[in-house]
Protein backbone atom coordinates (compact mmCIF):
# COMPACT_ATOMS: atom_id res chain seq x y z
CA UNK A 1 0.00 0.00 0.00
CA UNK A 2 2.75 1.81 1.29
CA UNK A 3 4.54 1.43 -2.00
CA UNK A 4 1.66 2.52 -4.34
CA UNK A 5 0.69 5.90 -2.66
CA UNK A 6 4.67 6.69 -3.14
CA UNK A 7 4.25 5.83 -6.85
CA UNK A 8 2.68 9.06 -7.38
CA UNK A 9 0.02 9.34 -10.27
CA UNK A 10 -0.40 5.98 -11.84
CA UNK A 11 -2.65 5.10 -15.11
CA UNK A 12 -1.96 2.23 -14.49
CA UNK A 13 -0.84 -0.48 -11.68
CA UNK A 14 -0.21 -3.91 -12.39
CA UNK A 15 -0.34 -6.11 -9.35
CA UNK A 16 2.51 -9.49 -10.33
CA UNK A 17 3.69 -12.09 -8.14
CA UNK A 18 4.33 -15.48 -8.45
CA UNK A 19 0.72 -16.00 -7.88
CA UNK A 20 -1.07 -13.23 -7.44
CA UNK A 21 -4.16 -14.55 -5.96
CA UNK A 22 -2.55 -15.98 -2.88
CA UNK A 23 -1.76 -12.90 -1.21
CA UNK A 24 -2.17 -12.97 2.50
CA UNK A 25 -1.68 -16.77 3.19
CA UNK A 26 2.20 -16.70 4.20
CA UNK A 27 1.71 -13.43 5.88
CA UNK A 28 -1.60 -13.59 7.50
CA UNK A 29 -2.62 -16.91 7.55
CA UNK A 30 -5.87 -16.53 5.10
CA UNK A 31 -6.32 -15.16 1.71
CA UNK A 32 -6.59 -11.25 1.90
CA UNK A 33 -6.25 -10.69 -2.37
CA UNK A 34 -9.39 -9.41 -2.11
CA UNK A 35 -9.22 -6.92 0.15
CA UNK A 36 -5.59 -5.76 -0.83
CA UNK A 37 -7.72 -4.57 -4.15
CA UNK A 38 -10.38 -3.52 -2.09
CA UNK A 39 -7.59 -0.96 -0.52
CA UNK A 40 -5.21 -0.13 -3.73
CA UNK A 41 -8.61 0.99 -5.54
CA UNK A 42 -9.51 3.35 -2.74
CA UNK A 43 -6.27 5.49 -3.49
CA UNK A 44 -6.55 8.31 -5.41
CA UNK A 45 -3.32 8.16 -7.11
CA UNK A 46 -4.52 5.08 -8.67
CA UNK A 47 -6.16 4.98 -12.02
CA UNK A 48 -6.73 1.43 -12.96
CA UNK A 49 -5.22 -1.98 -11.82
CA UNK A 50 -3.91 -4.72 -14.33
CA UNK A 51 -3.98 -8.37 -12.96
CA UNK A 52 -1.16 -10.69 -13.77
CA UNK A 53 -0.54 -14.54 -12.64
CA UNK A 54 -3.62 -15.82 -11.01
CA UNK A 55 -3.34 -19.02 -10.53
CA UNK A 56 -7.26 -20.77 -11.65
CA UNK A 57 -7.41 -22.71 -8.41
CA UNK A 58 -7.45 -19.76 -6.39
CA UNK A 59 -10.03 -17.58 -8.49
CA UNK A 60 -12.85 -17.43 -5.96
CA UNK A 61 -16.43 -16.63 -6.69
CA UNK A 62 -15.41 -13.38 -4.34
CA UNK A 63 -12.50 -12.10 -7.04
CA UNK A 64 -14.44 -12.58 -9.67
CA UNK A 65 -17.28 -10.43 -8.48
CA UNK A 66 -14.71 -7.84 -7.49
CA UNK A 67 -13.35 -7.62 -10.92
CA UNK A 68 -16.97 -7.45 -12.33
CA UNK A 69 -18.30 -4.24 -9.70
CA UNK A 70 -14.72 -2.42 -9.55
CA UNK A 71 -14.30 -0.06 -11.94
CA UNK A 72 -10.99 0.26 -11.20
CA UNK A 73 -9.74 -2.69 -12.16
CA UNK A 74 -9.25 -3.63 -16.07
CA UNK A 75 -11.38 -6.70 -17.02
CA UNK A 76 -8.04 -8.21 -18.21
CA UNK A 77 -6.52 -11.68 -15.83
CA UNK A 78 -3.41 -13.56 -16.45
CA UNK A 79 -4.05 -17.24 -15.51
CA UNK A 80 -1.49 -19.45 -16.23
CA UNK A 81 -2.61 -23.08 -17.07
CA UNK A 82 0.62 -24.70 -18.33
CA UNK A 83 -1.17 -27.09 -20.04
CA UNK A 84 -4.75 -28.39 -21.16
CA UNK A 85 -4.61 -32.53 -20.40
CA UNK A 86 -5.37 -33.95 -17.12
CA UNK A 87 -2.58 -37.09 -17.11
CA UNK A 88 0.12 -34.07 -17.65
CA UNK A 89 -1.25 -31.67 -15.27
CA UNK A 90 -0.99 -34.15 -12.65
CA UNK A 91 2.43 -34.66 -13.70
CA UNK A 92 3.54 -30.99 -13.38
CA UNK A 93 1.76 -30.97 -9.84
CA UNK A 94 -0.79 -29.20 -10.94
CA UNK A 95 -4.12 -28.87 -9.66
CA UNK A 96 -6.65 -27.94 -12.25
CA UNK A 97 -8.31 -30.18 -14.90
CA UNK A 98 -9.17 -29.76 -18.91
CA UNK A 99 -12.75 -29.41 -17.47
CA UNK A 100 -12.18 -27.16 -14.30
CA UNK A 101 -10.40 -24.95 -16.52
CA UNK A 102 -13.18 -24.68 -19.30
CA UNK A 103 -15.75 -24.58 -16.72
CA UNK A 104 -13.61 -21.52 -14.93
CA UNK A 105 -13.74 -19.71 -18.80
CA UNK A 106 -17.07 -20.29 -18.67
CA UNK A 107 -18.06 -18.44 -15.11
CA UNK A 108 -15.77 -15.67 -15.96
CA UNK A 109 -17.72 -14.61 -19.39
CA UNK A 110 -21.12 -15.41 -17.63
CA UNK A 111 -20.28 -12.72 -15.03
CA UNK A 112 -18.21 -10.06 -17.27
CA UNK A 113 -18.95 -10.55 -20.67
CA UNK A 114 -15.95 -8.54 -21.79
CA UNK A 115 -13.29 -10.31 -20.15
CA UNK A 116 -9.94 -10.68 -22.20
CA UNK A 117 -8.04 -13.63 -20.52
CA UNK A 118 -4.31 -14.18 -21.27
CA UNK A 119 -2.81 -17.46 -20.67
CA UNK A 120 0.88 -19.40 -20.83
CA UNK A 121 1.15 -23.07 -21.73
CA UNK A 122 4.17 -25.41 -21.47
CA UNK A 123 4.71 -27.95 -24.89
CA UNK A 124 7.06 -31.09 -24.60
CA UNK A 125 6.48 -31.80 -20.76
CA UNK A 126 8.55 -35.62 -20.47
CA UNK A 127 6.09 -38.21 -21.72
CA UNK A 128 3.68 -35.58 -23.47
CA UNK A 129 2.08 -37.59 -26.37
CA UNK A 130 1.18 -36.18 -29.66
CA UNK A 131 -2.34 -36.65 -29.13
CA UNK A 132 -2.00 -34.66 -25.86
CA UNK A 133 -0.31 -32.25 -27.94
CA UNK A 134 -3.23 -32.07 -30.49
CA UNK A 135 -5.65 -31.77 -27.81
CA UNK A 136 -4.03 -28.53 -26.09
CA UNK A 137 -4.54 -26.92 -29.73
CA UNK A 138 -8.17 -28.25 -29.31
CA UNK A 139 -8.55 -26.76 -25.91
CA UNK A 140 -6.94 -23.35 -27.78
CA UNK A 141 -10.01 -23.30 -30.26
CA UNK A 142 -12.45 -24.04 -27.69
CA UNK A 143 -11.73 -21.57 -25.12
CA UNK A 144 -10.92 -18.44 -27.45
CA UNK A 145 -8.50 -16.78 -25.64
CA UNK A 146 -7.42 -13.20 -26.12
CA UNK A 147 -3.43 -14.23 -26.00
CA UNK A 148 -1.25 -17.03 -24.87
CA UNK A 149 2.35 -17.44 -24.73
CA UNK A 150 3.97 -20.96 -25.35
CA UNK A 151 7.28 -22.66 -23.77
CA UNK A 152 8.90 -25.32 -24.88
CA UNK A 153 9.71 -27.12 -21.71
CA UNK A 154 12.97 -26.75 -19.98
CA UNK A 155 14.93 -29.03 -17.98
CA UNK A 156 16.05 -27.88 -15.23
CA UNK A 157 18.42 -29.35 -12.47
CA UNK A 158 16.75 -29.89 -9.06
CA UNK A 159 13.24 -30.37 -10.48
CA UNK A 160 11.38 -33.93 -10.30
CA UNK A 161 10.67 -33.56 -13.94
CA UNK A 162 14.56 -33.67 -14.73
CA UNK A 163 14.73 -37.03 -12.87
CA UNK A 164 11.85 -37.86 -14.68
CA UNK A 165 11.98 -40.84 -17.68
CA UNK A 166 10.74 -39.81 -21.46
CA UNK A 167 11.65 -36.82 -22.32
CA UNK A 168 10.65 -35.16 -25.92
CA UNK A 169 12.90 -34.32 -28.77
CA UNK A 170 14.01 -30.95 -29.16
CA UNK A 171 12.68 -31.26 -32.93
CA UNK A 172 9.17 -32.41 -31.73
CA UNK A 173 8.93 -29.55 -28.77
CA UNK A 174 10.00 -26.48 -30.87
CA UNK A 175 7.14 -28.20 -33.50
CA UNK A 176 4.72 -28.35 -30.99
CA UNK A 177 5.58 -24.82 -29.76
CA UNK A 178 5.50 -23.61 -33.83
CA UNK A 179 2.15 -25.13 -34.38
CA UNK A 180 0.39 -23.83 -30.49
CA UNK A 181 1.39 -20.29 -31.88
CA UNK A 182 -0.39 -20.43 -35.62
CA UNK A 183 -3.17 -21.91 -33.76
CA UNK A 184 -3.33 -19.07 -31.13
CA UNK A 185 -2.84 -16.47 -33.84
CA UNK A 186 -6.05 -17.26 -35.68
CA UNK A 187 -7.93 -17.35 -32.67
CA UNK A 188 -6.09 -13.42 -31.57
CA UNK A 189 -6.62 -12.66 -35.09
CA UNK A 190 -10.49 -13.39 -35.24
CA UNK A 191 -11.01 -11.41 -31.78
CA UNK A 192 -9.28 -8.42 -33.09
CA UNK A 193 -11.12 -8.21 -35.75
CA UNK A 194 -14.33 -8.35 -33.91
CA UNK A 195 -13.05 -4.78 -33.00
CA UNK A 196 -12.89 -2.67 -36.43
CA UNK A 197 -15.52 -0.14 -36.45
CA UNK A 198 -15.78 0.28 -33.07
CA UNK A 199 -14.39 3.15 -30.12
CA UNK A 200 -11.82 1.52 -27.68
CA UNK A 201 -10.26 3.28 -24.88
CA UNK A 202 -6.13 3.59 -25.17
CA UNK A 203 -3.39 4.52 -22.84
CA UNK A 204 -1.18 6.43 -24.89
CA UNK A 205 2.33 5.13 -23.84
CA UNK A 206 3.98 7.31 -26.08
CA UNK A 207 4.72 7.73 -30.17
CA UNK A 208 6.16 5.05 -32.60
CA UNK A 209 8.56 6.95 -35.26
CA UNK A 210 8.82 3.73 -37.52
CA UNK A 211 4.76 4.01 -37.96
CA UNK A 212 4.80 7.64 -37.60
CA UNK A 213 1.82 7.24 -35.04
CA UNK A 214 1.19 7.29 -31.59
CA UNK A 215 0.96 4.15 -29.94
CA UNK A 216 -0.97 2.83 -27.30
CA UNK A 217 -2.94 0.09 -25.12
CA UNK A 218 -6.56 -0.75 -24.84
CA UNK A 219 -8.01 -2.57 -21.51
CA UNK A 220 -7.13 -5.93 -23.16
CA UNK A 221 -3.15 -5.57 -23.54
CA UNK A 222 -0.72 -6.12 -21.23
CA UNK A 223 2.58 -3.82 -21.57
CA UNK A 224 5.43 -6.49 -23.51
CA UNK A 225 3.37 -9.33 -23.72
CA UNK A 226 0.11 -8.29 -25.63
CA UNK A 227 -0.04 -6.30 -28.73
CA UNK A 228 -0.86 -2.93 -29.27
CA UNK A 229 -3.14 0.24 -30.37
CA UNK A 230 -1.41 2.41 -33.19
CA UNK A 231 -3.46 5.81 -34.01
CA UNK A 232 -3.66 8.91 -35.46
CA UNK A 233 -4.64 11.81 -33.56
CA UNK A 234 -3.56 15.61 -33.48
CA UNK A 235 -2.14 15.28 -30.59
CA UNK A 236 -2.04 12.55 -27.16
CA UNK A 237 0.16 12.88 -24.30
CA UNK A 238 1.31 9.26 -22.30
CA UNK A 239 -0.63 8.36 -19.23
CA UNK A 240 -3.55 9.69 -20.77
CA UNK A 241 -6.59 7.34 -22.03
CA UNK A 242 -8.40 8.29 -25.89
CA UNK A 243 -11.08 7.28 -27.23
CA UNK A 244 -10.05 5.17 -30.80
CA UNK A 245 -11.84 4.23 -33.61
CA UNK A 246 -10.51 1.16 -34.48
CA UNK A 247 -9.59 0.98 -38.58
CA UNK A 248 -7.94 -2.19 -39.23
CA UNK A 249 -6.07 -4.82 -36.96
CA UNK A 250 -4.12 -7.77 -37.14
CA UNK A 251 -3.24 -11.04 -35.16
CA UNK A 252 -1.44 -8.87 -32.63
CA UNK A 253 -2.16 -5.55 -33.24
CA UNK A 254 -4.79 -2.54 -34.04
CA UNK A 255 -4.71 0.41 -35.57
CA UNK A 256 -6.88 3.46 -35.75
CA UNK A 257 -7.40 7.25 -34.96
CA UNK A 258 -9.04 9.53 -32.20
CA UNK A 259 -12.57 10.75 -34.02
CA UNK A 260 -11.79 14.31 -34.10
CA UNK A 261 -8.15 13.24 -36.25
CA UNK A 262 -7.88 15.39 -38.92
CA UNK A 263 -5.13 14.45 -41.39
Amino acid sequence: MQEAEELGDISELIIVAQDTTRYGEDLYGKNRFVELLQKISALENVRKIRLLYCYPDVISDELIEEIASNDKILKYIDIPMQHTEDRVLKLMNRKGTREAYLALLKKLRARIPDMAIRSTFISGFPTETEAEFEEMCRFLQEAKLHNCGFFAYSKEPDTGAYRMKGHIHHATKKRRVKALYETQQRISCEILKGYVGKVVEVLCDGIDYEKSCFVGRAYFNAPDIDGKVYFNANEAMQGETYKVLIQSGDAYDLYGKTEDYTE
